[in-house]
């Protein structure tokens, strides 16, 4: 098939068309993965239960405590996780989701995806946790941030249970957490934790 001049010069200049292109999908891509990898900051919750706290831990298991952002995207990963632990555990293991929303917005803000997910996870006690009150006992700064105490209120584990930024799948967390629940010790106390900034919130 015979080109014309013009067509011979628009296929030869195709391949340089599509370097820049191609470069700027590469860098999309590895932004991405770097804010999927990179984890959010740390809590540093008390060694022994918070006396302040209204929620009541268990005396013959341990206590979970989860903080979710609702509106966070990583919220439904740390969701997905928390139901494998659930079934995993053998219902020795009471489990709060402190739902961190701000003061000035109805408790009714706390809708949709998140909420129905956590419902349908057996044994759940959802907390709508208004300024993020219960959250800041715990030193909660990130969404998907998990608390784990033993029966004697002494604090066994710190970090988050997902591998990654709205990435569900085997993690350092939830390894060590089943392991405090099934053999009571772990070679790790700690995982880092992926998800979104939690409200500003008023000092106690």
């Amino acid at each position: 098939m015979l080109r014309s001049p013009f067509q011979r010069r628009v296929l030869r200049a195709w391949p340089l068309l599509m370097v820049p292109w191609i470069c700027a999908l590469a860098a999309s891509f590895i932004q991405l993965e770097r804010y999927a990898s990179t984890p959010g900051a740390p809590a540093d919750p008390p060694k022994t239960w918070p006396s302040l706290s209204s929620l009541a831990r268990a005396l013959d298991a341990p206590t979970l405590v989860v903080t979710l952002h609702p509106s966070c995207p990583c919220s439904r990963a740390t969701i997905s996780e928390l139901d494998r632990i659930v079934a995993r555990s053998q219902g020795h293991l009471l489990i709060y989701v402190l739902f961190d929303i701000p003061e000035d917005l109805d408790p009714s803000w706390v809708t949709g995806e998140s909420l129905a997910l956590v419902g349908r996870i057996p044994g759940i006690r959802v907390v709508i946790d208004r300024a993020g009150r219960e959250s800041a006992l715990f030193d909660a700064k990130t969404s998907g941030q998990v608390v784990l105490y033993d029966e004697r209120g002494d604090l066994r584990f710190r970090g988050g249970i997902t591998p990654a930024r709205a990435h569900a799948g085997d993690s350092i967390g939830r390894a060590v957490i089943l392991d405090l629940i099934h053999e009571g010790r772990a070679e790790r106390t700690e995982a880092p934790v992926f998800g979104c900034e939690l409200t500003e919130r008023k000092q106690l």
